[in-house]
């Protein structure tokens, strides 16, 4: 029983054989052909199809074109990392800037650019500003939290106050008194400076 099972199994696999050998160039493309017939082929990329019914070079072009755009989409992310870093930059610069001048010089003699918003002009920074002394009282919210700024006092209730008042001018559309009023919340309450050179002076008050 067992030779005729072997018989059999040796039977079925010279049957086979030839069945695989003879498709490869019936002009039927049956797995795992990749094309057929061989030679000169539309059906590969290559345009060439070998005796086995495979397209010659047709991964070596696929890795080549993945290759390439993986390429490209890491150039584009490259960019767009260096886009990004080039952007903070700026706007550190910008913050330090504001910073110094703010912490160096009364409010009084800040420059006009400082209370303009920037939807009115491209060099005003009052939004800019906002946005620092924000950045700032929720640092140092988060600091005296943890204890770990050791200068007394930032009087986080009285910049919140004086911000109030600042959007309070903003929609009056009075930005010079906005722009006081942070300018006195930054130096004066949270840097504890003494600035007399302006006021915060209520807005819209008839």
């Amino acid at each position: 029983m067992r030779r005729f099972a072997v018989v059999v199994a040796v039977l079925l696999l010279f049957s086979v054989i030839p069945v695989f050998g003879q498709q490869c160039g019936d002009g039927i493309v049956d797995p795992p052909e990749e094309c057929d017939p061989p030679g000169n082929n539309d059906q590969c990329i290559s345009g060439v199809c070998n005796s086995n019914c495979q397209c010659e070079a047709e991964k070596e072009v696929n890795f080549v074109l993945f290759d390439l755009a993986i390429g490209h989409n890491m150039l584009f992310s490259k960019v767009q990392d260096l886009l990004h870093i080039i952007k903070d930059m700026i706007i550190q610069l910008e913050f330090k800037t504001i910073e110094i001048q703010l912490t160096n010089f009364e409010c009084a003699q800040q420059p006009v650019s400082f209370w303009i918003p920037s939807q009115f002009s491209p060099y005003g920074k009052l939004n800019e500003i906002d946005a620092m002394i924000q950045l700032l009282i929720d640092s140092l919210q988060r600091g005296l939290a943890v204890g770990n700024f050791g200068f007394p006092g930032p009087d986080l209730a009285g910049a919140g106050a004086l911000l109030g008042e600042a959007e309070t001018c903003i929609t009056e559309s009075e930005f010079r008194e906005a722009f006081e009023c942070k300018c006195l919340a930054y130096r004066q309450e949270l840097l504890g400076l003494t600035d007399n050179s302006v006021t915060c002076t209520p807005c819209g008050v008839a």
